[in-house]
């Protein structure tokens, strides 16, 4: 997913188990995901953010900001693949 800085992303968990997002580095993550919770983070500066859910260390996803701005982006929980995303 691509959203500009400022951006605040909201993740839905609308499979029946349990996931968590987890940000590499660190200093960004969510509780534990029950079926229909949200976690949202803004994303202050440029960069790439590689994440994964820490229950399901294969469902993985990446947030680039680019520039600046303000917008509102949704994703579900981490996708599946089974490609590295680094």
């Amino acid at each position: 997913m691509t959203v500009t800085a400022g951006s605040t992303v909201v993740w839905t968990n609308n499979d029946s188990i349990q996931h968590d997002i987890m940000f590499n580095g660190g200093g960004i993550a969510s509780n534990v995901l029950n079926h229909n919770d949200t976690f949202s983070h803004t994303f202050p500066t440029a960069g790439t953010y590689h994440y994964i859910c820490s229950i399901h260390p294969f469902m993985h996803g990446t947030v680039v900001v680019t520039g600046s701005g303000s917008q509102h982006a949704s994703a579900t929980q981490p996708h599946v693949s089974s490609a590295s995303p680094y």
